[in-house]
């Protein structure tokens, strides 16, 4: 009996030793600091781990608005290229719309020149010609009617339509909108095209 009491005050002494010292060492200023040294590192590593994320999520917004710049760009000089091209073609319809009405204008005047010549030349015929036309009745006379300046102002302005088109497709427009200029059919164009290549 008197064994197993000091056994057991053995025990409880180094029970009191042992949480003593448990818990000395873990309230003590060193196991403070300690606890404190984790919580920093481990608020270090969540503040790496964040900031590696929102980096890597900025280069890939950049990247992002990198490509959204290159295709605005392309796009720009695209419509930059067409606004040249359609203003190409708009200054060259409206050359050739001047030329033909120039050379309308004038098929129109010389036709109205013709007719008053020989409005004139019937109504007051010259002397000269009066004699001659006396001395020599049984030949015949040759009259050029207004039917050859039509053929030849129909000649001279399919000429007109043909080079037109040449130049237009020489200056890289395409033949649909050619057709649509010119007012012809689709292969019409593309036979002038292919003739004339």
């Amino acid at each position: 009996m008197l064994v197993l009491g000091v056994i057991l005050c053995f025990i409880n002494i180094f029970m009191l030793v042992f949480f003593y010292l448990k818990i000395t060492n873990s309230f003590s200023q060193n196991a403070y600091q300690k606890n404190m040294e984790k919580e920093v590192l481990k608020l270090i590593q969540d503040i790496r781990y964040e900031a590696d994320l929102a980096i890597s999520m900025f280069d890939t917004k950049q990247a992002e608005l990198d490509k959204a710049i290159k295709e605005a760009d392309k796009k720009l000089r695209l419509l930059n290229k067409e606004m040249e091209i359609n203003k190409t073609a708009l200054n060259t319809m409206q050359k050739l719309d001047k030329q033909v009405t120039n050379q309308n204008l004038q098929k129109e005047s010389s036709l109205v020149n013709f007719g008053s010549e020989n409005k004139l030349s019937v109504e007051n015929p010259p002397l000269a010609a009066s004699s001659q036309k006396t001395q020599t009745q049984e030949e015949p006379i040759t009259i050029y009617t207004k039917r050859i300046i039509q053929d030849n102002a129909v000649k001279t302005g399919q000429g007109t339509v043909n080079e037109q088109i040449l130049e237009m497709a020489k200056k890289g427009f395409s033949p649909e909108f050619i057709a649509n200029k010119v007012g012809m059919t689709f292969g019409e164009i593309q036979l002038i095209i292919g003739l004339n290549s």
